[in-house]
């Protein structure tokens, strides 16, 4: 009896805690800047009352205690001991203890380094800028941008990419941005710093406020795609000639990238750019395209979709033969659209397909 008693009260205690998930302890920066007395403070986002935290620059490190409930507003003169952060540049360590917390992790650590600092990735803060965290509810992100005043993290950076024989490249996906993965979605997701060429050899993308020196450049090809968004990966690697900048917010650069290694073999190896899909003419002058496909469309019951600029599903239509053309809808404004062929279960390719009205 006394056995059965202690299996019923286990069972119990993992209903209980199944029933009521324990969240993970979070903290993260929120904003980090300079008032007019350049004076720093900071505020930290926590969904649980820690224990104590401690901040470290250059100039020392001492434990913040004070008053943390949803967000802890932190400044030199709220520690311990006095803590000075270098306005010009530093780089600052945030460890946050949850030493009542008795499932792992007990302490979340975040650094950033910014302005005239050795191994900075972030610009000098100028008037009415913060520092902020890239995607600050997921505390595995430990990346760090500039924000303005109006909440702008991204400008626009512009221009042409060329071949190492100074062709310019018409079609393709790269990568500019540190994250192993960057994503298209619909209004409101998650991007990174992706590059998408158009058919007249032109990009332009958002880039987060950072300070970027770039020596190379990622292709990559789609993984997954449908439903609004588009998930790439990186396929490969290519060096380019050097470029560096500082990225501010709402501001527009524009550079052009010049390959220096060949871009025409490695695209090759890529699934799903010349394999599975090819549709021309690309761009569709008039209302019509013509289409190969190498999978059998019969047996899995493929079908094309055209997705606009905001991931939204605009058309689409089932497939037969591996081979055949395709008429457009005559109300489909002119721009720039993803095709992807699709069956049911997923999605097989993707290419980028340009409309002239």
């Amino acid at each position: 009896m006394k056995k059965l008693f202690l299996i019923l009260v286990a069972c119990i205690q993992a209903f209980i805690l199944y029933s009521n998930p324990v969240a993970i302890p979070l903290s993260s920066l929120h904003a980090f800047y300079f008032g007019e007395d350049q004076h720093w403070k900071m505020e930290l986002a926590i969904n649980i009352t820690p224990d104590s935290i401690l901040i470290s620059s250059s100039s020392g490190r001492s434990l913040y205690t004070g008053q943390m409930v949803d967000m802890a507003v932190i400044t030199k003169d709220s520690l311990r001991s006095v803590v000075s952060i270098n306005p010009t540049g530093d780089s600052v360590t945030i460890v946050t203890y949850f030493t009542a917390w008795d499932l792992s992790p007990d302490s979340l650590t975040e650094t950033f380094v910014f302005g005239n600092y050795r191994n900075a990735m972030l610009p000098c803060l100028l008037k009415g800028q913060f520092i902020t965290r890239i995607l600050e509810s997921y505390y595995e992100s430990d990346y760090h941008c500039v924000c303005d005043s109006l909440g702008n993290t991204k400008g626009i950076l512009r221009g042409s990419i060329y071949d190492k024989e100074k062709n310019l490249i018409t079609s393709g996906s790269f990568n500019l941005s540190p994250f192993p993965v960057y994503v298209h979605c619909a209004e409101g997701s998650y991007q990174t710093d992706g590059i998408d060429i158009q058919a007249d050899g032109t990009y332009s993308t958002s880039l987060y406020n950072v300070k970027y020196a770039i020596g190379t450049i990622q292709i990559c090809y789609l993984e997954m795609g449908g439903l609004g968004c588009q998930i790439y990966r990186p396929a490969g690697t290519l060096k380019i000639d050097s470029l560096e900048f500082i990225m501010r917010p709402d501001t527009t650069i524009s550079r052009d990238l010049h390959l220096k290694d060949d871009f025409v073999g490695l695209k090759r190896e890529i699934p799903g750019l010349a394999t599975v899909m090819n549709i021309f003419p690309n761009p569709v002058i008039h209302y019509g395209f013509h289409y190969q496909v190498s999978i059998p469309v019969k047996s899995t019951q493929c079908f094309f979709e055209l997705i606009n600029a905001k991931g939204q599903v605009i058309w689409h239509t089932s497939i037969d033969n591996n081979t055949g053309d395709i008429i457009l809808p005559s109300d489909i404004p002119g721009g720039l659209y993803y095709l992807h062929l699709r069956s049911k279960a997923r999605t097989f390719c993707s290419s980028q397909l340009a409309i002239k009205r």
